[in-house]
């Protein structure tokens, strides 16, 4: 409803503005018929054309705006889509390297634990 109320407010100022750069224009014209002259009003210039070119500009304009929202709307789909990604592959790489660490800390505690003597204990406590 904004977009419509938008178009039309446009769509009378561009007429107004139309008609007032219109005006000198149909004052050099010849006159067939002085009595038959429209009045000096902004709006007794305007003409069917000039609304209807009025009316093709604000539908391309309208269809412009369609096409980028819809655009706007696929880019936040990749962007989306790129986000869950990356956050994937970062999940996955913390969780195999946790996994790796974890995994030697227990062969060094294991050989810790089955040394045989205090120096081999003590070497695998600093590794």
């Amino acid at each position: 409803m904004p977009l419509i109320l938008t178009f039309l407010v446009g769509s009378i100022l561009i007429a107004i503005i139309a008609s007032i750069i219109l005006l000198p224009v149909s004052e050099m014209l010849p006159k067939k018929n002085k009595q038959a002259q429209p009045s000096r009003r902004p709006f007794a210039l305007l003409r069917l054309n000039q609304l209807l070119a009025v009316n093709k500009q604000l539908k391309l304009l309208k269809q412009r705006y369609l096409d980028t929202d819809q655009k706007i709307d696929v880019l936040n789909q990749q962007l989306i889509t790129i986000q869950e990604a990356e956050r994937k592959r970062l999940s996955a790489e913390l969780h195999d390297e946790i996994g790796q660490h974890l995994t030697a800390i227990q062969f060094d505690l294991n050989t810790i634990k089955h040394s045989a003597s205090l120096d081999e204990a003590k070497n695998s406590a600093a590794a």
